[in-house]
């Protein structure tokens, strides 16, 4: 539908698709939706910046594992690991949230991440690594 009126001198047009609306899980190729997602921060700044940043701590290759063990886990098709910029949770060393369950990982190592990766295909949080749980409400 295709409205047109005049506004103070100016002819605006109006379209309304309701009609021709297509729903993504009609459609062929349309991204999956997870269950869970994991972000894991790769942000990096300049040498020697006061706040470090994640990349230069090793994060990137964190996220390469973390996908592999998700897929090892029989996990691709509920769980996403996903490489994002600043999670602004620099001073917890390496950081990754997860979602929904709305939490943070800090200080994150490549030994913790078989057992992070189990948790969320579990659709658990791993307690020992949580440094800024969901908030209560």
């Amino acid at each position: 539908m295709r409205q047109r009126r005049e506004r103070n001198g100016i002819l605006v047009a109006r379209t309304t698709v309701l009609d021709s609306v297509v729903y993504a899980a009609d459609s062929p190729g349309t991204m999956p939706h997870r269950e869970r997602y994991l972000f894991v921060c790769t942000n990096r700044r300049p040498a020697g910046h006061p706040k470090g940043s994640c990349a230069d701590k090793g994060s990137e290759e964190l996220v390469s594992k973390l996908k592999a063990a998700i897929a090892e886990g029989g996990g691709k098709a509920t769980v996403r690991a996903c490489a994002t910029g600043c999670l602004d949770l620099c001073e917890v060393g390496i950081s990754i949230v997860q979602e929904p369950e709305h939490v943070a990982y800090g200080y994150v190592t490549a030994a913790d991440i078989p057992e992070l990766a189990s948790a969320a295909l579990q659709g658990q949080t791993l307690a020992r690594l949580v440094v800024f749980p969901a908030a209560k409400g």
